[in-house]
């Protein structure tokens, strides 16, 4: 995500590194965390229209199915 320089990409830095730091800190489960994750991504792409690189696109989508695989 580093590659993100414009202000909304910053805001979605930031947006990713609060939720890292909520998992690293085991502050709740990963499970809710990852949640609450793919709901504020999918909402602040869906609010800014920002178009991700494909690299990055493919990064939050591994991200997405670490939440799925508890549900297996």
């Amino acid at each position: 995500m580093r590659d993100l320089d414009k202000q909304e990409g910053k805001e979605l830095q930031n947006l990713l590194i609060g939720f890292y730091l909520e998992i690293k800190d085991q502050a709740q489960g990963a499970p809710s965390i990852l949640t609450r994750l793919n709901i504020e991504v999918s909402r602040y792409l869906a609010q800014t229209h920002l178009k991700l690189s494909a690299e990055n696109s493919d990064r939050l989508q591994k991200i997405s199915e670490l939440n799925y695989i508890r549900m297996l």
